[in-house]
Order: C-alpha cells, then sequence, then structure tokens
C-alpha cells in the first residue's frame, strides 16, 4: 500500500474537502450546468457497472457525489423511483445538487454526516474515487458496513497503483491520502467484513 506522509490530522481534511478540494483539483469552486454536463461521460463505465443494482426502487447512497452526475445518473435509470441520497464536503457542490438537479445531497464527510442515517437503510453504496482521500479507509468500511442493509451492495472504485495508466499527479495528488492495487483494497474489504 502506498500513502502519503504525514497525512493531514482529520481536521485538517476536513476544512481542505469543505474549502479547496475542488478548486485546487479541478478548478470549479462553483459549479456550473457546463461542468455537470462533462462529468456525465466520466461516470458512464461507473454506471453500466451499477445496472444490476438498479432497480426500481433501491435505496442508494453515493459517498462523494460531487456536482452529482452519478446520482442524478442513477436516478434517471431508475426513472426516479427509489431513494438517491448523496454526500459531498464541499457546500457549493452539495447546494448545486440539491438546487440545481432535485438531488437529495448533504454537505459533509461521511462521519459529519452517517449519524443523520439510521443504519441498514441502504441497498447500495457507492464510492467512486473517494476512498483514497479519506484518512481512515478501515474507519469508513466500517461506517458503510453500519449503513447497508444485510445483503447490501458496496461498489468502489479507485485508482489502481499498479497500472496507473492516466498522469503521475492523479496517484501523487495532495488529496490522495492512500493509493490501493487490487490486493490491498481486497485486504482492506475483508477486514472491513
Amino acid at each position: 500500500m502506498v500513502y502519503s506522509n504525514p497525512r493531514p490530522t482529520p481536521e485538517e481534511n476536513a476544512e481542505f474537502y469543505h474549502k479547496d478540494y475542488w478548486g485546487r483539483y479541478k478548478g470549479e469552486t462553483a459549479p456550473t450546468e457546463a461542468f455537470f454536463n462533462r462529468r456525465i461521460p466520466k461516470i458512464k463505465s461507473m454506471l453500466r457497472e451499477l445496472g444490476p443494482y438498479l432497480q426500481p426502487g433501491v435505496e442508494v447512497l453515493e459517498i462523494g457525489c460531487g456536482v452529482g452526475a452519478l446520482l442524478w445518473s442513477m436516478k434517471q435509470t431508475c426513472n426516479q423511483m427509489g431513494q438517491f441520497v448523496g454526500i459531498e464536503p464541499h457546500a457549493g457542490h452539495a447546494r448545486f445538487c440539491r438546487e440545481k438537479k432535485d438531488l437529495n445531497v448533504y454537505p459533509g464527510l461521511l462521519e459529519e454526516v452517517a449519524p443523520k442515517f439510521k443504519p441498514k437503510s441502504f441497498d447500495l453504496v457507492v464510492m467512486n474515487h473517494v476512498l483514497e482521500h479519506t484518512i481512515s479507509p478501515t474507519e469508513i468500511l466500517s461506517t458503510v458496513k453500519n449503513l447497508l442493509k444485510p445483503d447490501g451492495i458496496f461498489v468502489v472504485e479507485v485508482p489502481n497503483i499498479q497500472a496507473p495508466g492516466s498522469r503521475l499527479s492523479h496517484f501523487f495528488h495532495i488529496a490522495h491520502h492512500f493509493n490501493f492495487s487490487p490486493r490491498t483494497l481486497r485486504r482492506l474489504a475483508m477486514k472491513g467484513g
């Protein structure tokens, strides 16, 4: 496993994601419809992977939903029948999701928002390129496990440190605290139950 050292404190990490992440990473501090539209092609492969789980009535939580492109697309796939909830630490992005895309998105980090949800309330929890941004992936998986129904599904995608296929800066970025290989991700999942 490759990780940043030193990592920020939980307080420093929260402040970074609440205020600075989108501006420093994507140059987008105030989301727009154009930015949302640029995200749609980037989520197509994940949407295909999620297809078997997207049945009308499904209860979905997307952690780190950004401007809501994937969450919105999942909702459209199910003809808006179900519960589609997002968590996004940047208040401006969360507000864009609520006001422009009619999505139920809570501003904050998972650890700040999770207490608002009843345990075992989601059929599907999705983290699309988010787990690598967390301070404690083990704690995140414990929280996700608590939020999933007993037969629920957790879908996570992270960059593969063994096969970058992208700019090196995507791996060794100030916001990526952990870099996973398939083996380390599987071991983390087993450890998290």
